[in-house]
């Protein structure tokens, strides 16, 4: 299983997907269910998608202060990236959309400007080359970001 996780760290391998958009670079990393057993053959039979989504500002600028000229502003930018910034996150899996269903928000005082979420999605069975992770916040863009991973880039575990 380590060796997979370093393999799908690697963008060039389908499972990471980084994109800049207004100054902000979004990092999002496709990662298995650390609950998969190593008897388990096909990672694409996991019942859950883990996603891990890190913001960062390319200017050092800290995610939680952009836009914000009081120290009430920051305490807004950090409640919405704490609680309301799920419901703007979504997966797209051909015409459907499916909702967060476990979100986590590191607040990590003093880790540098770069913030780390954790996302959970429920998958269901679905004949679909692609799924998108979409970010439609306005914080971020005016138009929605999409980060799309091949399901045929999940390999199974005995390919490596």
């Amino acid at each position: 299983m380590k060796e997979y996780l370093a393999w799908a760290q690697e963008p060039a391998n389908g499972l990471r997907v980084i994109k800049e958009v207004n100054g902000a670079v979004l990092d999002a990393q496709y990662r298995p269910d650390k609950s998969v057993e190593e008897s388990q053959k096909d990672l694409s039979a996991i019942v859950q998608r883990h996603i891990v989504l890190r913001i960062g500002m390319r200017s050092g600028e800290d995610l939680l202060r952009v836009g914000a000229t009081t120290q009430a502003a920051v305490q807004k930018n950090l409640y919405y990236y704490s609680y309301l910034f799920q419901n703007d996150i979504y997966i797209e899996d051909g015409s459907k959309k499916q909702p967060c269903t476990l979100f986590h928000f590191e607040n990590s005082v003093g880790k540098g400007s770069e913030r780390t979420f954790h996302l959970i999605f429920e998958t269901s069975s679905s004949d679909q080359e692609n799924f998108s992770l979409v970010v439609d916040s306005d914080r971020l863009s005016s138009l929605p970001i999409r980060f799309k991973i091949r399901n045929k880039d999940i390999p199974q575990v005995s390919q490596l």
